[in-house]
């Protein structure tokens, strides 16, 4: 009876070894695929290590920097001087330049390599009307004046300090031209008929309303032919009202037969 329970039990174990036989089998042939599998993804992992490693030694022989530090820098100005943080160097930035001549105008290009280009700001050539101005621009001066001319004449001997001109009637005194506007006197004349070679008169430019002198001149001339201008450093302002008269302040000589006359002028 007992070898017939032992009989069974090993019946039983050997159908067990059999059943696991057959499960290790499967398992050692899962292995084997494992393993080719294994060894296929080591394959290609060892070319695309190589890849890299090839593509890593392009780039450090291409970039030549491997520093992480000193990727981020800055860029400064000094004077020309251009400078790149980090040890990135310095650069003198090219200087080019532009100026005016105020005297003739002429502007003046200067480029990097100090070569030179002009520009004329007025033209030289002939008859032109428009001028250089006091800052180096063209200027013209459209300035149209309204010019008359007030004279009188004394046809005899002149003498010192004497209101003896005459308006063409012959009256003399404390007379003259009333003005109803401002102008201003730029320039006088003076002729005589008879007179010294080295004779001279001073005469005064008067307001007759007031018998006071607005300005005086000397004139000169040659021997019985005296003939004299004068145009004004400064001109001289005439207000309104003012009534344009002559004097004779002083007389050098023997003048007579003369004609006076002043010039006047003004922006209408």
């Amino acid at each position: 009876a007992t070898n017939a329970t032992d009989i069974a039990t090993n019946t039983a174990d050997i159908a067990t070894n059999t059943a696991d036989i057959t499960t290790n089998t499967a398992d050692i042939a899962t292995n084997a695929t494992d393993i080719a599998t294994n060894s296929t993804d080591i394959a290609a992992n060892t070319t695309a290590i190589a890849t890299n490693t090839a593509d890593i030694a392009a780039h450090v022989a291409a970039d030549n920097d491997l520093d992480n530090t000193n990727e981020i820098q800055t860029l400064s100005k000094a004077g020309t001087t251009i400078t790149l943080s980090n040890g990135g160097g310095s650069v003198n930035e090219t200087v080019t330049s532009l100026a005016q001549n105020t005297t003739n105008g002429v502007i003046t290009y200067t480029d990097e390599a100090t070569g030179t280009q002009t520009a004329n700001v007025v033209s030289t050539d002939a008859n032109n009307q428009i001028s250089v101005g006091s800052d180096g621009g063209a200027y013209v001066n459209s300035l149209a004046y309204e010019k008359i001319v007030i004279w009188a004449e004394e046809n005899g001997a002149l003498a010192n300090n004497q209101l003896e001109w005459s308006f063409g009637n012959g009256a003399t005194g404390q007379i003259g031209i009333p003005l109803p506007e401002a102008w201003e006197a730029y320039a006088v004349s003076f002729n005589a008929d008879v007179n010294g070679g080295s004779d001279t008169v001073t005469m005064a430019v008067i307001d007759s309303s007031t018998n006071t002198n607005l300005f005086t001149f000397t004139a000169s001339g040659n021997a019985n032919n005296m003939v004299y201008t004068q145009i004004l450093a400064t001109p001289v302002a005439i207000p309104a009202g003012t009534s344009i008269g002559f004097r004779t302040v002083t007389e050098v000589g023997n003048v007579s037969d003369a004609r006076v006359a002043v010039f006047l002028r003004r922006i209408p």
